[in-house]
């Protein structure tokens, strides 16, 4: 391709004046989608005067037939420039390339979130397979003492004597809350970077029926490793 063919609209064409295109470039294609010649006109008017573009004199002119032809893809004197678009046409072709790069760098930004997503979905996934295989060590364990009433014992020989006995109470409390939630975190961010749709953290039965919360899942798994490290202790409620 020639470089006469690689010119975008909004670059000078053939048989386009210097001038006309610096008009063009300078005052009109600078303004917003309510472009307009007579406020080219008027841009230019006050930069070339050193005046302010809002000031009465400056808003009360418009354009000269000159400006008006150039607009229209013309020579100043009104003959046709042939191949020449009009100013409208090409600054419509300047807001869909500035459109296209917007949304080519929008589209580099949602690579880099949905990569940066997944990455935590991955190391968050991680986290709560360690907190599942450690079970024993997420739970937490409150000791208290109830202090006994006295009571009257008699002893083997016959005499009786007052004694009190304290009992200490050993709560456990499963701390599953971590687990579930970086289960959860994970799975949204890895939805949301895949483009999957977000669904329930829950498990069917075998015959797909009763759906059980991951989150009692959880507790139930680590109640499971929890006794099972206690059996192969040594340990049991029935010791």
């Amino acid at each position: 391709m020639s470089e006469e063919g690689q010119k975008k609209p909004w670059h000078r064409q053939s048989g386009e004046t210097p001038t006309a295109y610096a008009r063009f470039r300078d005052f009109y294609l600078i303004q917003d989608e309510r472009r307009s010649v007579d406020q080219a006109y008027r841009l230019y008017y006050a930069n070339r005067h050193g005046l302010d573009a809002s000031s009465k004199q400056v808003k009360k002119k418009t354009s000269p037939g000159g400006w008006r032809q150039w607009s229209m893809g013309n020579k100043w004197d009104g003959t046709p420039v042939p191949g020449l678009l009009s100013w409208r046409e090409r600054a419509n072709a300047w807001n869909d390339h500035l459109a296209r790069l917007q949304e080519k760098e929008w589209e580099r930004r949602r690579s880099e979130v949905r990569e940066a997503d997944w990455s935590a979905g991955a190391r968050l996934r991680k986290l709560a397979q360690r907190i599942l295989d450690e079970g024993p060590n997420f739970l937490k364990i409150q000791r208290r003492v109830v202090k006994g009433e006295p009571k009257q014992v008699v002893q083997a020989d016959g005499t009786t004597m007052m004694v009190r006995v304290d009992r200490e109470i050993v709560t456990t409390a499963l701390t599953a809350d971590l687990a579930v939630k970086a289960t959860k975190a994970a799975s949204d961010l890895q939805r949301e970077a895949a483009e999957v749709p977000k669904t329930p953290l829950r498990v069917a039965d075998a015959e797909g029926q009763a759906l059980i919360p991951m989150g009692d899942l959880i507790q139930a798994l680590l109640l499971a490793k929890n006794t099972l490290r206690e059996k192969d202790d040594g340990f049991s409620d029935d010791d």
